[in-house]
C-alpha cells in the first residue's frame, strides 16, 4: 500500500502531468519498496540457514568446491546489480550535456528533454545537432512557443534567417508575452540584418496582441534598434546567454 499510494499522485494515472517525473518523486515510494525487500531478504536469510534435505538441495550451490547459500548468492547478486546500475546512472550527472542526452534517450517522447539537449549541443557550437533535436521537440509539441523560437534561433545562428522567420513568427504568435523568447528572436534577426525585412509582419503581430511583450518589443526594436543605446533589442530586456552570469546593470 505504501508503494502504491505514494506513487499514485505522480503516476499519470489520475491526471496526465505535463512533464517528465523527477527522480525525487521516487524517494517516498522507494521507502515502501525497501520494507518489502527487507522482509524478503529476512525470509531468504532464514531459508539459507536450513539444512539441505532430500529434494531441497537448491538451498546451496557449489562454488570452487565450497558450498554457498543460494539465498546469499541471490541477495548479493541483487545488491551488486543495483550498485552497478546506481553507479552507471550517477555518471549521467557528470555534466549537463550527458544529463540531457540520457534524459531524452530515456524519455524519447519528451519535447522538453529534446529541446534542452539541443540547447546543450548549441552551447558547444554543434548547431546541426541542435537543429535536429529542436525539430524533434517541435514535432512532439507543435503548439509550444519555445520549440518554435528555439528552432528559429538555431536556423538564425546558422545564418539562415529567412528559414528562421516562419518559426519565429509562429512562436511570437503563440507566446506573445514570452519576453525572453521574443527578445532572443528579435536580437538574432537584427544581428543578421533581417529585422527590417519583416517590419510589416512584426507590426501586424503587435497589432494582433495589443499590450503584450511582442507589441512593445517588436515596435521598440524596429523604431530604436539602430540607436547606440540599443543595437537591437533594448539590453535590459535581453535574456542571458547559456551559462552566463548575472546581467550587468
Amino acid at each position: 500500500m505504501w508503494v502504491v499510494v505514494a506513487y499514485f499522485p505522480h503516476s499519470n494515472i489520475p491526471v496526465l502531468l505535463p512533464t517528465v517525473r523527477a527522480e525525487r518523486f521516487w524517494y517516498f515510494p522507494v521507502i515502501g519498496t525497501a520494507l518489502v525487500l527487507g522482509a524478503l531478504f529476512a525470509w531468504l536469510k532464514e531459508t539459507a540457514g536450513a539444512q539441505p534435505v532430500r529434494g531441497r538441495r537448491w538451498h546451496f550451490v557449489e562454488l570452487r568446491g565450497r558450498r554457498i547459500s543460494a539465498a546469499a548468492v541471490l541477495i548479493l547478486s541483487f545488491l551488486g546489480f543495483q550498485a552497478t546500475q546506481a553507479y552507471r546512472h550517477a555518471m549521467d550527472y557528470r555534466d549537463d550535456l550527458t544529463f540531457w542526452r540520457a534524459t531524452k534517450d530515456a524519455v524519447p517522447l519528451s519535447a522538453k528533454a529534446h529541446l534542452n539537449y539541443s540547447v546543450m549541443k548549441g552551447a558547444r557550437k554543434d548547431l546541426e545537432t541542435r537543429l535536429v533535436e529542436s525539430k524533434i521537440a517541435l514535432k512532439l509539441a507543435p503548439q509550444w512557443p519555445m520549440a518554435h523560437v528555439y528552432t528559429g534561433d538555431t536556423l538564425c545562428r546558422m545564418h539562415r534567417a529567412e528559414e528562421a522567420w516562419p518559426h519565429y513568427a509562429k512562436g511570437f504568435d503563440l507566446g506573445p508575452n514570452e519576453r525572453s523568447l521574443i527578445a532572443l528572436g528579435l536580437q538574432c534577426l537584427y544581428d543578421e540584418k533581417h529585422l527590417t525585412e519583416h517590419d510589416a509582419e512584426l507590426r501586424a503581430l503587435a497589432a494582433k496582441h495589443p499590450g503584450s511583450w511582442i507589441a512593445y518589443l517588436a515596435v521598440d526594436t524596429l523604431d530604436h534598434g539602430d540607436e547606440e543605446s540599443h543595437q537591437g533589442v533594448d539590453p535590459q530586456y535581453r535574456p542571458r546567454g547559456y551559462n552566463e552570469g548575472p546581467k550587468k546593470k
